[in-house]
């Protein structure tokens, strides 16, 4: 099936704003503010991470997420999108992946009250400015895109709910546009002609 099947949420094209509101996001609690700057979606500049979520309705929960990096954050500093995200003023439930250019790589997460415990990695894994990452969770199987490939896949069958899709930074460097997502779409069924017997 190709990736991604739903449309651009916020393409981040309007006045500055921090946090990044729009009557759409909320912050992750624990986490600092993601702005917007010359529409550009960018964390704060702290080494820490920078996080919201897609709070005007929950999808899922077969859904998606995915966002283009227009300039990549350096060393351990990464890029964060989230599915199936509960809980999320306090111990929160989500998958995550993160993508960062140094030996971490690529890698799944799950996050069970609020802790993060990885459940799969490609140390190789890299990317550069403009490409686009995406992260998918159907059924048990959780995916890792870039340009609509897969990077990587994994499967856990922790959380099986509907929920929120977010997104996440770290470090101020990190310059984001065009976030998507939503629930997944099939795709449409092969049509098989009926043979009629007389």
């Amino acid at each position: 099936m190709a990736f991604p099947t739903t449309g651009i949420l916020d393409n981040f094209n309007r006045a500055n704003e921090d946090p990044l509101a729009n009557s759409t996001w909320t912050k992750i609690t624990g986490s600092q503010n993601l702005k917007i700057v010359s529409n550009i979606c960018q964390g704060s500049p702290f080494n820490q991470l920078s996080g919201a979520y897609w709070s005007a309705t929950t999808f899922g929960p077969d859904s998606e997420a995915y966002v283009t990096v227009l300039v990549i954050p350096g060393g351990a500093n990464y890029v964060r999108l989230y599915a199936r995200l509960t809980s999320p003023g306090g111990a929160q439930n989500s998958y995550f992946m993160q993508f960062s250019n140094d030996s971490n790589g690529c890698r799944i997460f799950i996050e069970s009250g609020g802790t993060p415990t990885a459940i799969a990695q490609d140390a190789a894994a890299r990317y550069v400015a403009n490409d686009v990452l995406g992260f998918e969770v159907i059924g048990s199987t959780l995916t890792v895109y870039k340009n609509g490939a897969s990077v990587l896949s994994t499967t856990d069958a922790t959380f099986s709910a509907a929920g929120f899709i977010g997104l996440g930074a770290r470090q101020s460097t990190a310059q984001l546009d065009d976030f998507g997502g939503g629930t997944v779409v099939p795709a449409a069924a092969a049509f098989v002609p009926k043979v009629l017997v007389f």
